[in-house]
């Protein structure tokens, strides 16, 4: 069987989001010399100096991993080639700000003569100071550092003007395509295998990993956690965009697959005629548990996660009313910030009481005819589960259990 040469992709690699494991994935589907050889990796380094050789430098490679390069050099190499691809993996803040303490700790004595004065200095601090003092001194360093990546200013470590920085780090974010989770990142590699045409799929090894001794303590964790969210509120916004789009190509590739073992295709409802789907039928997305026995019919409640996706063989087309019925909430803290998305866009609905039932009612206006499936997106603020409410021993991260969906098509494209 030929082997097609995969496309140009640049791997933007943010610093403590598992980004070796993942590059060496990437570079397991290209050609040696299509990528930054480990014996070369010195010599590219030195040329960032003369940043106009650097770019040309990487715009011959087929493959650009290894590099903490922010979002300006994919801005500058795709002026080049504006084919090129771009992925990311974004992490929880909090989570990765801990993992970055820990990797100054962990630094080898071999690598301390090799450290510049600043790079030396995170690292005794990190390994001497008590972890809440350290947060404080190196607030600057511990903070924000995803939107500044994506923001185009990685390399200025004063604090940029915060709300320019979200702006522009939202609009690069748009413009990358392939958007994974650390935490997801056995499902970031599957979509992205399928969309270039990878023969080689992530294993489960883990690179970089600390020694136990040079872990963060839970106490240490619990101290520091309160100021690490406050220096990453950015951070925090751009993580639920990448959640987002992360959803929505994982969301995107199963219903891929499932088209691809199945005749059903989407179709347009005449006016006035209504589409329900039960949680008794097998459900295309993800999000959701197993069904369950209600008191007339089964439901699912929504989680793990904070997002849960949908799509119905229904061709979005004119304007549709989306009734969702729910059994059961688990707080209502769940429905108070909820957003309903249709194709990805967040479309405004009202909760109302019918039958011992809440009805949460959405109407989608979609003026272009499509044949492609109805995409419903369900976002919650949190996750809350019958353990963390109530002590009830149930671990699942419950939000709302939902009984059915129906669309009904209210009249044709405006």
């Amino acid at each position: 069987m030929p082997h097609t040469q995969p496309a140009r992709l640049f791997f933007l690699h943010i610093l403590k989001t598992g980004g070796t494991s993942f590059y060496r994935f990437l570079e397991n589907n290209y050609a040696r010399n299509d990528s930054i050889r480990d014996d070369r990796f010195a010599e590219l380094h030195d040329l960032k100096v003369d940043r106009e050789a650097f770019l040309a430098r990487l715009a011959s490679l087929r493959l650009i991993t290894k590099l903490h390069l922010d979002y300006s050099f994919v801005a500058e190499l795709r002026q080049r080639d504006p084919a090129v691809r771009v992925v990311t993996l974004l992490r929880q803040p909090v989570q990765r700000c801990f993992s970055m303490i820990e990797h100054w700790r962990r630094v080898p004595e071999v690598h301390m003569a090799s450290l510049d004065a600043v790079r030396r200095e995170l690292v005794l601090d990190a390994r001497r100071m008590p972890a809440a003092d350290f947060v404080e001194k190196h607030a600057d360093r511990l903070s924000d550092h995803q939107t500044k990546m994506l923001g185009g200013v990685a390399d200025h470590v004063a604090d940029p003007p915060r709300e320019e920085l979200l702006a522009a780090a939202r609009r690069n974010l748009a413009a990358i395509d392939y958007v994974g989770l650390t935490e997801r990142m056995a499902d970031t590699a599957t979509c992205l295998a399928s969309a270039m045409g990878f023969y080689n799929s992530i294993n489960s090894q883990r690179l970089n990993v600390t020694r136990d001794d040079r872990r963060l303590t839970a106490a240490e964790k619990e101290q520091i956690r309160g100021p690490l969210a406050a220096l990453n509120r950015c951070d925090t916004l751009l993580y639920a965009d990448g959640e987002l789009r992360f959803w929505r190509m994982l969301s995107r590739w199963k219903l891929k697959q499932a088209q691809a073992g199945s005749a059903q295709t989407a179709r347009p409802l005449a006016l006035g005629e209504t589409f329900r789907l039960s949680m008794d039928a097998p459900l295309i997305g993800d999000g959701w548990h197993e069904r369950e026995g209600g008191p007339e019919q089964s439901c699912r409640w929504a989680g793990p996660e904070r997002l849960s996706s949908l799509f119905l063989p229904v061709a979005p087309h004119g304007q549709l009313e989306i009734r969702i019925t729910v059994l059961s909430v688990i707080s209502d803290e769940v429905l108070t910030g909820l957003q309903v998305l249709v194709a990805g866009r967040p479309v405004s609905h009202r909760v109302s009481q019918q039958d011992q039932r809440l009805v949460i009612t959405a109407t989608a206006d979609l003026a272009e005819s499509s044949d492609d499936w109805l995409d419903l997106t369900l976002c919650f603020p949190t996750t809350r589960s019958a353990f963390d409410v109530a002590a009830i021993d149930d671990h699942r991260q419950k939000t709302i259990a939902v009984e059915a969906v129906e669309l009904q098509r209210l009249s044709s494209a405006a």
